[in-house]
């Protein structure tokens, strides 16, 4: 099994890597599958509503985090646009875009419409977050910390802070990364945050602490995961990755087969 011989093998491919996402826009408990039907159906009604077009495409977002299905970054690309052909100032609609070009590699045009949203709002410190993400991806350390501050002089929480994280993690402070990200978990869970955000952040800590050789540190966050948002498939293969280390060879192989069964990545075909 080569994922023993690769114990800092990567679990996810570069683009699920995608930093955190608030999915502010979904109800607790509503699923992005009844929010698509819902905001189709509204736009079949009236197909000149910017902000239902903008709601679509936040839901396709979410979508795609959940599932996995690049093809929804596409069809809230094609939402969003219709919403900025309707509303060509809506600030919101272009963070989103941002978001969802970033997702499929375009940094330069995750850059530029993350701009133009600071520009109209200067105050969303998700369009901040998108655009130090941009900055970051294409090796602009410093424009990527100042961004990031800026996004946290706005709201220290758990997007904010998780980026910091991150920065700090690349820069080699593991000590500070490690503060940021226990920061960034609880301020998540105690504001209510979307589980799979707050998921996503406890599976960021546990990779941080497996590339540091702390087994039983990464073990505890990713299963913390798991509790948070069952059968998380980036925190199951993040288990897998810590039984192969261990050499619990069987283990590893039924995680990462349950990881593929909801996501065939194929960083987790590779590990096996």
């Amino acid at each position: 099994m080569r994922a023993s011989r690769r114990a800092g093998l990567v679990i996810a491919s570069a683009f699920f890597l995608v930093g955190l996402w608030p999915g502010a826009l979904l109800a607790q408990g509503t699923t992005p599958d009844r929010s698509i039907l819902f905001y189709q159906g509204m736009l079949q009604r009236n197909p000149r509503d910017a902000r239902t077009y903008y709601r679509l495409g936040d839901a396709y977002i979410q979508k795609a985090r959940e599932s996995g299905d690049v093809t929804y970054f596409d069809l809230a690309e094609q939402a969003l646009r219709r919403a900025l052909e309707i509303r060509p100032q809506y600030s919101d609609a272009l963070r989103h875009l941002a978001f969802a070009l970033y997702s499929r590699h375009d940094f330069a045009g995750a850059a530029n419409e993350a701009g133009k949203a600071i520009a109209l709002n200067p105050a969303d410190s998700h369009a901040y977050g998108i655009l130090g993400d941009a900055y970051l991806e294409t090796g602009q350390y410093g424009l990527t910390a100042e961004t990031y501050e800026k996004m946290l002089h706005h709201r220290a929480d758990l997007y904010s802070l998780s980026r910091r994280a991150g920065l700090r993690a690349l820069r080699g402070d593991a000590e500070g990364a490690i503060a940021d990200m226990k920061q960034a978990i609880e301020v998540g869970r105690a504001s209510g945050q979307p589980r799979e955000s707050v998921a996503w952040a406890q599976w960021q800590f546990g990779s941080d602490y497996f590339a540091l050789g702390n087994l039983p540190g990464a073990e505890a966050q990713f299963l913390e995961a798991l509790k948070t948002y069952p059968n998380y498939y980036r925190a199951l293969a993040g288990l897998a990755q810590v039984q192969a280390a261990q050499g619990k060879y069987p283990e590893a192989i039924e995680l990462y087969q349950k990881a593929i069964a909801i996501i065939p990545l194929p960083d987790y075909a590779s590990a096996l």
